[in-house]
């Protein structure tokens, strides 16, 4: 078995200023990561207080890469197993038979979701490491509801591929999906599922 191991090699580091919000820029082999400060507004944490965000720093990110390949596919599964989780418990006290047909092909779709888990990380695991140098970075630095610090990762690819998925009239932009990483536990999640409380 072959391993890989990737360390970003940190080119150089530059400040500016984005409509009036301070952000790094640290160039990597292949890529760059902007980390933007607790005043930067985003999609994925607007909700967030500025006084539960942090600025990230460079070590943070070091980190967050040196365990984006190691950990992707832990975080793969763990969705898997948490959507499971929280899509079972509405149909646990009830029989296959007593579930209208809707119900039943939906009920066996998450059973057949969490049996592939393994597979899926995988497949997604050989994609990043094919694509890892094909995305840029933004990091945002947040505290969660639980006290644990925790980094949003958000990819950018370099050139814009859109595919079309098929039956949902529009087609979607090739990317990763959002991360999180926890800073206190060093543990990566897909964004929304880290089953943390955060």
């Amino acid at each position: 078995m072959k391993t890989i191991t990737l360390i970003p090699a940190l080119i150089f580091i530059t400040t500016a200023l984005i409509f009036g919000q301070k952000a790094d820029t640290i160039q990597f082999k292949g890529f760059k990561g902007v980390l933007y400060d607790s005043l930067a507004i985003h999609a994925g944490i607007w909700k967030i207080s500025y006084k539960k965000r942090f600025n990230p720093t460079i070590t943070d990110i070091q980190k967050v890469e040196s365990e984006l390949i190691l950990q992707y596919g832990k975080a793969i599964i763990k969705h898997h197993n948490l959507l499971y989780e929280d899509e079972i418990s509405s149909y646990t006290p009830f029989k296959m038979e007593n579930l209208s047909e809707e119900e039943q092909r939906d009920l066996k779709w998450i059973i057949n979701y969490k049996k592939t888990a393994k597979k899926s990380a995988e497949i997604w695991v050989k994609r990043l490491k094919k694509e890892y140098q094909e995305y840029d970075r933004s990091y945002y630095g947040y505290i969660g509801r639980n006290g644990m610090k925790y980094i949003r990762i958000d990819f950018t690819p370099h050139k814009e591929k859109w595919v079309d998925p098929g039956g949902v009239g529009e087609g979607h932009l090739y990317n990763l999906p959002p991360l999180v990483y926890n800073l206190d536990k060093n543990t990566l999640s897909l964004s929304g599922w880290t089953g943390e409380e955060d």
